[in-house]
């Protein structure tokens, strides 16, 4: 589900691609990945910010959302807690406390 549409993907300009109906499409989608286009491609965004804040725990998280095209940390919080179940700040708590325990284990490295 990588192919590249320019933009952020519409239910209409992903049911073009298909050559579908938007009702065919979401229909057809749905019941083959589980959840709604939209939906799934939210999902797919706040991933993305989730596994940029695993590599660069330092960023702010204001500065994250705006990157991956949120309007406000607030709406990147939202989905995160809606979509994946946690808060990005937890993402950051691990990633440290992961850190951590490497350093205590195996020294400054």
């Amino acid at each position: 589900m990588d192919v590249e549409i320019e933009g952020h993907p519409t239910p209409a300009r992903l049911s073009q691609a298909a050559s579908l109906s938007q009702f065919y499409f979401a229909r057809l989608f749905k019941a083959m990945i589980g959840d709604t286009p939209i939906r799934f491609f939210r999902r797919r965004k706040v991933m993305r910010a989730d596994e940029h804040l695993a590599q660069n725990p330092e960023i702010d998280l204001t500065v994250l959302a705006l990157k991956f095209g949120y309007s406000s940390q607030s709406a990147l919080t939202r989905d995160s807690r809606t979509l994946l179940g946690f808060l990005p700040g937890v993402c950051r708590s691990e990633f440290q406390r992961e850190k951590s325990n490497y350093r205590i284990k195996y020294g400054n490295s």
